[in-house]
């Protein structure tokens, strides 16, 4: 059995050194380590130490691209985007979004250094977090939705002989799929020759609202090796047992179809008091569902970031740990 944690918040070294050795002792067997635009500026050398440690104490390195361009899930800021105005996406109404546009040919060029960089850290894979368009917020107006810039518009009336629409059709649906499944072939195929290993981790769709995306049509990409997914019951007080099953199902039977890993990310942040039984119930789910690739969100409950932290993270990452620990037992 593979089990994960994401890491992130610290880069003095010797500190990750004992983080790393914490979670060997824990009974992880891989890291998920952000590597951010802000790391990429700053730690770029010293994320080389940093994964050659992770690896040392006998641990599996993933590299996830943390919120680079704000098209990827996670808290980091974007300094491309900003550094960059004329390659946001824009939402049908002309609003700028600060995400950057998928079908931008210079943010591609900036994700195939970042995907270098990666590659000389002797990371053994790419994690994939959540690609996705501009998710529009609640109070948002119906025209809120992306991307209706210059590069897609034209995009757009190549492939299809007619004018970008105003209104969400079909054909927009389908053309910001297609959107999406070509950036992120092309992120798969860097990722491969670099000799990685390719995670593509997907929203659940209620946290995605005008997703266009067909989760089977990315798990039969040629170059997906783990199918992945994050269903965070504690977001929007949803059941554990209904949202954790019915996800690492769908996700197995993907994986199990394409030939590939499925992996089941289980919520160790925002965890409420009294609640943290529900970690191992979702462990416990998962497994079940025949998952046996399994990742927490982060590493000790989150308990050094106070917009993550759950309410006793002691107890979450004692309860995770040890349901992990006795899942991994049953399985050899």
């Amino acid at each position: 059995m593979k089990i994960y944690s994401s890491y992130f918040g610290n880069r003095i070294l010797n500190h990750v050194a004992k983080d790393m050795r914490q979670l060997v002792d824990d009974g992880f067997t891989g890291v998920v380590h952000t590597f951010s635009e802000n790391d990429l500026r700053f730690y770029r050398d010293s994320f080389i130490d940093i994964v050659k440690i992770s690896r040392d104490a006998g641990l599996d390195v993933d590299l996830d691209p943390w919120g680079v361009g704000g098209v990827f899930g996670g808290e980091a800021f974007s300094a491309w985007i900003a550094e960059n105005p004329d390659e946001m996406q824009i939402s049908v109404n002309g609003t700028p979004k600060s995400l950057a546009c998928l079908n931008s040919k210079k943010f591609r060029e900036f994700i195939s250094e970042w995907a270098d960089a990666a590659h000389k850290t002797g990371a053994d894979g790419l994690f994939w977090d959540e690609p996705h368009l501009y998710i529009p917020k609640k109070n948002d107006p119906d025209t809120s939705w992306t991307c209706a810039c210059k590069t897609c518009k034209s995009l757009f009336s190549d492939k299809y002989g007619f004018d970008f629409p105003e209104t969400r059709t079909d054909d927009v649906v389908q053309f910001h799929a297609w959107t999406l499944i070509d950036f992120l072939t092309d992120m798969l195929t860097l990722g491969k020759k670099a000799g990685f290993r390719n995670t593509v981790c997907l929203l659940p769709k209620e946290f995605a609202q005008n997703d266009p995306l067909e989760w089977s049509e990315i798990a039969s990409l040629e170059n997906v090796d783990v199918i992945s997914t994050d269903p965070y019951w504690f977001i929007g007080s949803r059941d554990v047992n209904q949202f954790v099953k019915s996800y690492s199902g769908k996700i197995k039977e993907l994986a199990d179809k394409n030939g590939i890993d499925a992996q089941i990310w289980i919520q160790g942040f925002r965890v409420p008091s009294g609640k943290e039984n529900e970690i191992a119930t979702a462990i416990e789910i998962a497994v079940n569902e025949g998952i046996n690739n399994l990742a927490i969100w982060g590493f000790n409950a989150c308990s050094h970031m106070s917009y993550l932290k759950c309410d006793n993270p002691e107890l979450v990452w004692e309860t995770a740990v040890e349901s992990f620990r006795n899942c991994k037992n049953q399985s050899e």
